[in-house]
């Protein structure tokens, strides 16, 4: 029986992940031998990123500007794509000339480490994104997340067909049709299993089964992966989105898709199938049963068909499960380990482990891995680093951990000596209220010492903090940025995010003893960004935290002497690397010149720029009042695009919109966008 596995667009461009590859080791292991894996995702990067692709992306843009500017009048939408389009048409340009050799120095492993010309290659594919991104306005596509044009609910089947059908829908869909859908459908699989670990795959791995339905009606398609989970309740509710597909795979799908394929192989029912989600009198049955894996009866995972020299990396960052599940498993806010829940910490043998990290290393010729674990349990890790030791392996190796009291300097030196070169840990926050709200099971004093002791040990460490918990108060917010700035000399890179109330969290499940007292619904469930409203019971929170987004980051950044926009923050599998095959610290990466201080960009319209000026004010306001409101991240998107400033002499200079100062001295909000007689 043939199986084809397939990896939809957009994923990321720098490395494979691990959701596939375990599923194809698995099916080989039970006997399933006629098997491939479509990258399908970096085979449209590659097309996309090629210097005829942006070529055109130029004219499509030229093209896009004369019609927009050949109309009498324009309403929001056109005069925002105008504006994309000039800003983009300008990224084109420049990347034009540059995106082959800026793809052959990120794939180079002598010129990706020096970070001027890294940084320049990185400058330039984030240039191509951006025109391309123009070019198909309003969606949006960079290097690790595709936005689609589609309404956010999707509860109009009709519109969602449209969309689906629509060559100008998807900027994927001409890609599918040109040859990548036959490339599979010649191949006569019997089942095909997509993959959607990201929202960004979600939608662009709808349009593909419908493109594969309609050269292969007999096949069944299946769509797994950890979106998927992460939306059960909502596709529960949307018998239409199964129109291409016959089932979904939800929780951990290694059991089940080796099940699915032994019931189509012998024409058997699918009842019997676990975490099998499936359509039946046009309705959607959940899963009849669930079923966590035993590790310890699994393959390793298999990344042949996966061809690592098209990614945007020198080489491989091997992601691996050791263990499964969060040993914790109590934090509040947390749906992370939604395909994992409800079962135990679960673990691989130490031998099996090491066997196969050795072979993985070998098979694909690299030293660096990632486990791919949200919190490894401390004991395992230790005997883990120690039998790495014994066995002079030479692995560079990252993870996430939880601020465990397991962790001394003993255990640290442990981890060095195996190949630890960063550790990753959920800080969150330091006060202890809300880290007690939080259930996050720490404490100040642990923390400044397990990061005072990664340093001594020579370990890197990154910090994940979280602004705007239900009820955190102003003072509490600025003792966990004083807390970093307290530490600075111990910490090399952070992330800051608001919080967000996930489905299936804790929190999400009983919001009363949290706080919140209403709910609102998913603006966005099945295209990023997603995100859910929630109001307080009693009052409302001191600060706004997209708002406070910005100027935190500046501080923080201040305090670790960071640059606010060093590329290898923004890429994990890069930054592994670097330090894997270095011997600097994060903040040591930076290219001579600063990334931020980048030129600003000149762009001369004809259009009234105090109109444009007094309706951006407008719609800003609504968003900072939704905001207020619902504790979203509304505001963000004004804050995102900010950094236009208003000159005299007419021209834009920056990124879209304008200066927050020019605009609070306009009148009162006007809607008419009015071009300016040509000179």
């Amino acid at each position: 029986m043939r199986i084809a596995l397939v990896n939809p667009p957009l994923a990321s461009v720098t490395q494979p992940f691990l959701a596939l590859a375990s599923l194809q080791g698995h099916l080989r292991r039970e006997g399933f031998e006629d098997l491939r894996l479509h990258d399908i995702s970096q085979q449209v990067v590659v097309r996309l990123l090629s210097p005829a692709y942006v070529e055109r992306t130029v004219e499509r843009l030229e093209r896009t500007i004369a019609r927009l500017e050949s109309q009498p009048g324009l309403d929001l939408r056109d005069s925002m794509q105008l504006e994309k389009a000039i800003f983009g048409r300008e990224s084109a340009r420049q990347a034009v000339s540059g995106i082959e050799g800026a793809l052959a120095t990120l794939r180079d492993p002598t010129r990706f480490y020096q970070p001027d010309l890294y940084a320049e290659a990185m400058r330039t594919v984030d240039r191509a994104f951006e025109a391309i991104s123009a070019a198909h306005f309003p969606q949006v596509i960079n290097r690790s997340a595709y936005t689609a044009s589609v309404t956010d609910d999707l509860d109009d089947p009709e519109q969602l067909r449209r969309w689906l059908d629509d060559p100008n829908g998807c900027l994927f869909y001409s890609e599918y049709e040109s040859d990548l859908a036959d490339g599979i459908a010649l191949e006569h699989p019997r089942l095909i299993g997509l993959s959607a670990t990201f929202a960004s795959q979600f939608l662009p791995a709808l349009v593909l089964a419908r493109s594969l339905k309609r050269r292969l009606p007999g096949c069944h398609i299946v769509l797994g992966g950890a979106f998927v989970t992460a939306r059960l309740t909502e596709i529960l509710r949307r018998p239409w989105l199964f129109e291409a597909l016959e089932s979904m795979i939800v929780y951990e799908g290694e059991t089940a898709i080796v099940e699915l394929a032994k019931c189509i192989h012998v024409g058997a029912p699918f009842e019997s199938v676990p975490n099998l989600i499936r359509l039946a009198d046009g309705r959607v049955v959940p899963p009849t049963r669930r079923h966590s894996e035993q590790l310890q009866e699994l393959a390793p995972p298999d990344y042949s068909g996966y061809d690592i020299g098209l990614y945007l990396s020198p080489s491989f960052d091997v992601p691996y499960d050791p263990t499964r599940g969060c040993y914790w498993g109590k934090c509040a806010f947390c749906a992370t380990s939604l395909s994992t829940r409800g079962s135990a910490d679960r673990r691989r043998s130490l031998r099996a482990a090491a066997d196969d990290l050795q072979f993985l290393c070998a098979r694909y010729r690299t030293n660096v891995v990632t486990f791919a674990v949200d919190a490894v349990p401390v004991g395992f890790m230790r005997d883990l680093a120690e039998e790495l030791v014994r066995r002079r392996a030479g692995i560079r190796w990252t993870s996430e951990f939880t601020l465990d009291k397991a962790i001394n300097r003993a255990t640290l030196d442990a981890f060095a000596e195996s190949g630890c070169r960063m550790l990753l840990f959920g800080v969150e926050s330091a006060s202890s209220r809300v880290l007690q709200r939080m259930r996050k099971g720490t404490l100040t004093d642990r923390t400044e010492r397990i990061l005072q002791d990664c340093h001594r040990a020579g370990i890197a460490v990154l910090v994940h903090l979280m602004i705007g918990f239900p009820g955190e108060t102003n003072d509490e917010l600025e003792a966990t940025i004083r807390l970093v700035e307290r530490q600075s000399a111990f910490i090399d890179l952070y992330e800051l995010s608001p919080f967000g109330l996930v489905d299936d969290s804790p929190m999400a499940d009983d919001p009363v003893a949290f706080g919140i007292g209403t709910v609102g619904p998913i603006r966005r469930a099945f295209n990023p960004p997603t995100m859910r409203s929630w109001t307080l019971i009693d009052g409302v929170q001191e600060f706004n935290p997209s708002r406070a987004l910005g100027p935190l980051r500046e501080r923080l950044d201040r305090a670790l002497g960071l640059s606010r926009r060093r590329y290898l923050r923004q890429d994990g599998a890069h930054l592994h690397l670097y330090l894997a095959h270095t011997n600097q610290r994060p903040r040591e990466f930076a290219p001579a010149d600063p990334l931020g201080a980048t030129q600003p960009k000149t762009v001369h319209s004809r259009y009234d720029l105090v109109t444009l000026f007094v309706a951006v004010r407008a719609i800003r306001r609504r968003w900072e009042a939704a905001a207020e409101r619902t504790h979203t991240s509304s505001a963000g998107l004004w804050q995102e695009h900010a950094g236009v400033r208003f000159q005299p002499d007419g021209p834009f200079v920056g990124n879209l919109w304008p200066d927050r100062r020019a605009i609070e001295r306009l009148p009162d909000p006007e809607y008419a966008f009015r071009p300016e007689t040509p000179s």
